[in-house]
Parts: C-alpha cells; sequence; structure tokens
C-alpha cells in the first residue's frame, strides 16, 4: 500500500517542503516566488498555498511579463527569467483557475488579446508565451471572445509573420468541439483573410506562413467542404498570377502552395475510401481551367530567365507540371503539348549538368507520361524533341577517356532502362524505339554504362568480395565435415 502510494504521489515524497515556508511571510512578494526554481512544478502539481496566494494584481503582473519587454533589459530576470516563469505559473492558473480570465467582464483575457493589437511586430519569444497560455484557458472562452470581436481579429492577422500566431490561427479554423454552424461564416472570413495577405511583402515570413497554415489545413483529413471551396476557387487564380511575379520570395510560396494543393488532389484521388468516408468534392476541370492561362507564362520564365544558376523557383514550376501530368487532365495537357513542353525539358536538362534534383524531374516526368500512355507528350518527347538524339549526345560527352561521367549520364542509364521495361507493354512506345538510332543507344552505351558504374560504385570490387565470403563459407564448411569425420574414426 505504501509503495503505490509512493507512485501515484511521488512528488510528494519527492518535493522541497520548504518551498511553503514562503508563504509564512506576510510581506510576501510575487517576484520571490518567482525567483524560486520549485515554482513551476508547485503549480503544476497545484500546490494550494499557491492559487490561494495569486490574487488580480498578481495576475495582473504576471501578463505583463509575457507582453512587455522592459525598456532596459540589463536586468536578465525580467528580460528572461521572469517572462518564462510568468507563463508557466499562467498557464496552470489558466487550466486550474480559469474564473481569473472570464470575471470582471474578462478584463484579464482581454488585456492578453490587447498583446497583438500593436503596429510593430510582436516579440518573437512573449507572443509564445501568450499563444500559449490561450491553448490553455477554456477554449469556447477564447474562440467565443476571438470571432466576435473583429480587432482582435485584424491584430492576429497583423502579426502573421509569427509562426506562434500561425499556428493559433489554424488551432481556431480547426477546433470543432463548439458548435460548427455558429462560426462557419466567421471562419469563412477569417481564412480569405488570411489568405489575401499573401501578396504583402513587406516581410518574406508572411507568405511563408500562409504557406504553413495551408498545409497544416489540409493535413487533417476530416475538414469541412468550405475551406475546400476556397482554397481551389478564386485563389488558386491568385496564386498563379504571383508565380511569375519579381518578388522571388512570394513567387516562391506561392508555386510551393500550389503544388501542395495539386498534390492534395492527386492523393486525395488515389485514397478512394477517404473520398466515400469524408465526401470531399474537388472539381479538377474548373481549378486545370485557371491554371492553362498561366502556363505559357511559366515556360517563358523557365527559358528566358538570364542566371546560371536553377533556383528553387524554377523547380517548383517543373513539379506543378509533374503533379498536373499526374493528376491527367485533358486541358492542362494540351497546353503543355502547345507550348513545347520538352524542349524546355531538354534545354535545362543539358544546361544543368550536374543538377540532379532537375534530373530527377525530367526523369519523372518521363515515367509519367509513358505509364499513364499519354500519347501526345511522348510524340512530343520522342518525335518532335528528338529525345534519343539528346541521349546519344549526351553519352558523347565523356571526360577523361571514358572514366568520368558527365553529371546526367546516372539518369540517363536509368531512362534507358525504364523505357526499355516499357516497351512491351505500350505498343506505341515500341514503335518509337524500333528504330537505329535506339538499337545504336542500346549497343552503344548500355554495356559502357554498366563499365562506368562498375568503375565508379566498385561493382567489381563488390562482387569480388561476395565471391570470397562464398568461397571462405565453403572452406569452412568443409573444415567442419572434415573435423566430423575424424571424431568419428576416433570414436572407432
Amino acid at each position: 500500500m505504501i509503495f503505490v502510494l509512493k507512485l501515484s504521489f511521488s512528488w510528494f515524497f519527492k518535493r522541497d517542503t520548504t518551498f511553503d515556508l514562503h508563504f509564512d511571510n506576510e510581506d510576501l512578494q510575487l517576484t520571490t516566488l518567482l525567483d524560486d526554481d520549485n515554482l513551476i512544478c508547485e503549480a503544476q502539481y497545484e500546490n494550494k498555498k499557491i492559487f490561494d496566494f495569486i490574487q488580480k494584481d498578481h495576475i495582473l503582473e504576471l501578463i505583463k511579463y509575457i507582453t512587455q519587454m522592459p525598456e532596459d533589459d540589463s536586468n536578465s530576470k525580467r528580460a528572461y527569467r521572469y517572462p518564462f516563469y510568468s507563463s508557466k505559473l499562467l498557464n496552470c492558473i489558466g487550466k486550474y483557475k480559469p474564473e481569473f480570465f472570464v470575471q470582471d467582464d474578462k478584463f484579464f483575457l482581454y488585456k492578453i488579446f490587447n498583446f497583438f493589437q500593436q503596429d510593430q511586430d510582436v516579440n518573437s519569444v512573449l507572443v509564445a508565451y501568450v499563444v500559449d497560455l490561450l491553448q490553455q484557458i477554456s477554449i469556447e472562452i477564447v474562440v467565443n471572445e476571438f470571432f466576435e470581436n473583429q480587432n482582435i481579429q485584424q491584430g492576429m492577422i497583423r502579426q502573421l509573420q509569427s509562426r506562434s500566431v500561425s499556428d493559433f490561427l489554424v488551432y481556431l479554423l480547426q477546433e470543432k468541439i463548439f458548435d460548427e454552424s455558429k462560426y462557419k461564416n466567421k471562419k469563412i472570413n477569417l481564412l480569405q483573410n488570411i489568405l489575401r495577405r499573401l501578396d504583402d511583402s513587406t516581410n518574406f515570413e508572411i507568405s511563408s506562413n500562409i504557406s504553413y497554415i495551408i498545409q497544416e489545413m489540409i493535413k487533417e483529413r476530416d475538414h469541412p467542404q468550405w475551406y475546400i471551396d476556397i482554397f481551389f476557387g478564386e485563389f488558386i487564380e491568385n496564386l498563379c498570377k504571383q508565380i511569375i511575379k519579381k518578388n522571388n520570395y512570394l513567387s516562391l510560396q506561392s508555386s510551393r502552395i500550389l503544388f501542395n494543393l495539386l498534390f492534395y488532389i492527386e492523393e486525395n484521388k488515389k485514397n478512394e475510401q477517404y473520398r466515400k468516408e469524408f465526401s470531399i468534392v474537388i472539381d479538377t476541370d474548373i481549378v486545370f481551367s485557371k491554371i492553362v492561362t498561366y502556363v505559357g507564362d511559366w515556360i517563358d520564365f523557365l527559358l528566358f530567365q538570364n542566371s546560371h544558376i536553377l533556383g528553387e523557383q524554377k523547380l517548383k514550376i517543373l513539379e506543378i507540371i509533374g503533379v498536373g501530368v499526374s493528376l491527367k487532365n485533358e486541358s492542362f495537357i494540351n497546353k503543355l503539348y502547345k507550348s513545347n513542353i520538352f524542349k524546355v525539358y531538354n534545354q535545362l536538362f543539358i544546361t544543368y549538368e550536374q543538377h540532379d534534383i532537375l534530373h530527377f524531374q525530367y526523369y519523372n516526368l518521363i515515367n509519367k507520361i509513358i505509364e499513364n500512355q499519354i500519347d501526345i507528350l511522348i510524340k512530343n518527347l520522342f518525335e518532335e524533341n528528338n529525345f534519343i538524339e539528346l541521349l546519344i549526345q549526351c553519352t558523347k560527352l565523356e571526360k577523361n577517356n571514358e572514366i568520368q561521367r558527365k553529371g546526367q549520364l546516372g539518369f540517363i542509364t536509368l531512362l534507358g532502362t525504364f523505357i526499355e521495361e516499357q516497351v512491351e507493354k505500350y505498343q506505341y512506345l515500341k514503335q518509337l524505339v524500333e528504330t537505329e538510332q535506339w538499337e545504336q543507344f542500346r549497343n552503344q552505351y548500355f554495356e559502357k554504362a554498366k563499365k562506368i558504374n562498375s568503375f565508379e560504385l566498385g561493382q567489381e570490387g563488390i562482387e569480388e568480395l561476395l565471391n570470397n565470403k562464398d568461397n571462405l563459407q565453403e572452406e569452412e564448411q568443409q573444415y567442419q565435415d572434415n573435423n566430423k569425420m575424424n571424431e568419428k574414426k576416433e570414436s572407432d
């Protein structure tokens, strides 16, 4: 019995009983408790003396510590220790004594909310403390006050450069423990206001956090249709416009968001059980009707930007094209064909010889058009852009007497092998590779690539090691057999 009690109340048996001596002092100050290292542990285990001691003026002082940085930060306690310990103590008060935040017309709750209503960016450390506290207070109270007060909403949207604020907005948009119909229109308005800040170029973290909010929301499987309608409505067109704007980080984040949304559609299409269970409806024809308008501009951007570096922005556009092909939307594929898409890929493939990520995108796209048997793009690749000639041209560019490979050759090996594997499955592809050029490529390069791979990857040494291992195992087995025979003879 004593053992069970010790397990259940381990804190009681291990705690420093000198902590309670603070409360024998009639002039006890709040800072005295904040200076005690045991405060957090005592509060988390609901030491009644702490909560009896805390009064309204103490709550106000604690809120001040987590919402205001001192003008003079030479006092390290005030700048660092007090905000941290105040945050932990307020979290316990919010959890165990929430009435502090609802009495007196929610005076203390609004003191906390007012933190966000400032013209300058909120302190990145303090905002984490404030958001953490709001999530400890009764969710019904916080949500109701948030959605009933436009100033609070505008204040938080103003602070979208903060990841903590972004997390809290996701928390509010996804929370389902209260009456969803009561807040539906207000949530829609909130989400739309968040998305409108995508073109804000004052701080790159704003667009980054909007991308993060969308990604977090579409992660959840059980989500309402209304925010899917927002993401895949007019917002798609806004993303497409942003992708080729001059501001690099806005363009990049817009590309990331569009890719993530299209990837969500792809995953949704693959998972039939998910579609049936949650009844999410996305009209891909409408989505791509908005995208197709901008494909020509994206391709011009890929081809004619004068840069020696293929940046992440261009790679994201290539990823968008790849996932668009996977979705097999007819209007999108026709637009790619009219734009001579493989002229772009081939030019990039040759120009950026050492760019493995680009080469993977190239390989991935070819893989998709062949596996999905998209004839019009295969024609664009093999017939109109002379794909086999490109492969042969790249294999002739070896250095150092065929020992050092050019950067693309590893992917050329993958491409050649993949095409060979698909020939029997796909009649249209078969007639394209039954040519003298492909036979020349197969005969001249495949065997040569194998030798180069063996040299660079040490395959010959690996095979020799494996052969030696087999020989050693045989010798060991023979030795054991001989020992058994000798033992048998001796026993006889």
